[in-house]
């Protein structure tokens, strides 16, 4: 009786530490709809909930700018006394209305990308243990060649090297 408790009980024991593994080894994620739905609502929010705070303030700067100046160009068309004048101006506003929607659909796009490549590691150090199974860089000689066993199943590897003479 006291062997089946104690057995149960770490049972119970072990499977609380594997959730907590588990739960702890979680890995969180970017939804890149709800990244697209951000960016649609308000200009850089897709950007500034991905953790791109400089993109996000360029992106808003440049939709309000580009919209701003739509409006202004559409007043200054309304304004005008001429046609040569009114047409100077509607196309400097359809030009920036063109503009405006270049911006926002590629800040919608771009949202989404940084959502979904949100894992990805752009560090400086991208070689570090990427090498195949039995190809070191350190055996890689001068000429190019190199003097480590490598596995059949391993790809080609190309190294270019050259010399400077004078």
């Amino acid at each position: 009786m006291i062997c089946s408790f104690l057995f149960l009980y770490t049972a119970v024991k072990a499977q609380k530490a594997d959730s907590t593994a588990t739960d702890s080894m979680k890995v969180r994620t970017k939804s890149p709809k709800a990244a697209v739905l951000r960016s649609a609502v308000l200009p850089g929010w897709g950007q500034w909930s991905n953790g791109q705070k400089l993109k996000s303030v360029l992106v808003f700067g440049a939709e309000m700018g580009l919209a701003g100046n739509a409006a202004y160009q559409n007043r200054l068309a309304l304004r005008s006394q001429t046609r040569d004048e009114r047409d100077f101006y509607r196309n400097n506003r359809s030009q920036s209305i063109w503009w405006f929607a270049a911006v926002y659909f590629l800040s919608l796009a771009d949202a989404y990308v940084d959502a979904q490549l949100w894992h990805f590691d752009a560090g400086p150090n991208l070689s570090e243990g990427s090498y195949p199974q039995g190809m070191n860089p350190q055996g890689i000689n001068p000429q190019g060649i190199n003097t480590q066993p490598i596995d059949s199943r391993v790809m080609a590897r190309i190294v270019f090297s050259y010399s400077l003479h004078e």
